[in-house]
This record gives C-alpha cells, sequence and structure tokens, in this order.
C-alpha cells in the first residue's frame, strides 16, 4: 500500500491474507483487542496496523479542506451541509430508497418516493403516484382471528388522522413527515417481493 493522505506509510506490506493476520492468534481467539491496543511496529497482525495508520492519517490530515475531510468539516462550512455525511457514509451498504405511504383520505392508502429532484410525482387528478408495483409490494389484510391475537393493533391512517389535527396539516403532509420508510434494494434486477401490513410494517415476502 502507498502514502496515505497525510504523507505517512500506510502499513500494509503485503495483499496476502496469510501475511497480514497472526493465524496462530486467531486459532485460539478472535476479538478485537489488536485494533483497540497501542499499534506497535512489530505486530503480527498488519492488517490492525493499517486501520490505525488510516484512522491517523483522517485525523492528523491538517491540509484537508474538501467536505470529505475532517479538518474540512472543522475549518470550513461544509458541516452547514450533508456531503460529509454522504462522502464519508458509517458502512458502504446497499442502495436504499425513501418510500412514503400516502392516503387519499377515504381508507386507501400506497407508497410513493420523491424523484432525483427531490419533488413528488403525481397523477392527473393530483395523487400521488403509486409505486406500489414498481417494488413489487403487495399490501396484505390480516383475518379477524390473526387481529384478535395481536396486543397492541396499529391503524396507519387513524395515526396519520390523528397527527394531522394535532399538527395541523393535511393528510398527506403528515404521511410525508410521519409516513417514511427505508427500503434497501440489493440489486438493481432484484426479484425480490414485498408485503405491507400496518402491524408487521414492510418485509420480504419468503
Amino acid at each position: 500500500m502507498g502514502k496515505l493522505p497525510n504523507g505517512k506509510d500506510g502499513a500494509m506490506k503485503h495483499h496476502d491474507l496469510f501475511k497480514v493476520v497472526d493465524q496462530n492468534l486467531i486459532s485460539r481467539r478472535l476479538d478485537a483487542v489488536p485494533r483497540i491496543q497501542s499499534a506497535q511496529k512489530d505486530s503480527k497482525t498488519p492488517m490492525a496496523l493499517l486501520e490505525h495508520a488510516i484512522i491517523d492519517s483522517q485525523l492528523t490530515y491538517y491540509e484537508g479542506q474538501g467536505a470529505e475531510t475532517l479538518q474540512g468539516y472543522i475549518q470550513w462550512y461544509w458541516y452547514l451541509t450533508a456531503l460529509p455525511q454522504i462522502l464519508n457514509r458509517f458502512r458502504q451498504s446497499a442502495k436504499t430508497v425513501q418510500l412514503y405511504r400516502v392516503t387519499d383520505g377515504e381508507g386507501d392508502a400506497w407508497f410513493t418516493e420523491r424523484d432525483a429532484t427531490g419533488e413528488f410525482s403525481y397523477t392527473h387528478t393530483r395523487e400521488f403516484a403509486r409505486q406500489d408495483d414498481a417494488y413489487q409490494i403487495s399490501t396484505i389484510t390480516l383475518s379477524e382471528q390473526q387481529t384478535k391475537r395481536l396486543w397492541l393493533q396499529r391503524d396507519y391512517l387513524q395515526l396519520l388522522l390523528t397527527q394531522s389535527e394535532r399538527q395541523e396539516v393535511s393528510l398527506n403532509a403528515a404521511a410525508v413527515r410521519f409516513g417514511e420508510i427505508s427500503l434497501d434494494l440489493y440489486s438493481e434486477t432484484s426479484n425480490k417481493t414485498y408485503e405491507y401490513s400496518d402491524q408487521f410494517g414492510l418485509y420480504e415476502k419468503e
């Protein structure tokens, strides 16, 4: 591995996994001790040294000015934007879309989403565009027998009505604020189907 942004050595001399971990150590136990103890130059776990080196480079890169750097976040005005969080994700997870459970106010509810500009799409009747089919989501209703077994019943539309009256906003304004749900998309060509119910939320169909 080459130099890090702060000019220091990356500490990795090999790309062979058997040379960057201590096989004897991990055969006895597998824990985070090498990661949290003081870095030793003669350490038999270069992988841990690499992590120490990278963290050190991020904390001591004082010339950094961009939104992706700690110094840029501290010294400049990037903290006023969402760019630092976007450029430094906690972990590189799957693509996530935000859906919103909206309603027509007459008992029907469905999922919609914002477009690339952050705006919602509407039909010619000024209803929110329905995205249930696009993400293969079907809404299920529990039977009377199943409902009786619930110790706590959740009525989403009634909760929306309560919040809209309390906040003095429309039902769909309340839905956009309180009815957001995240859906992880592990593949653009995924054939996964989902089910939604007020009681169990959104889940992958088995």
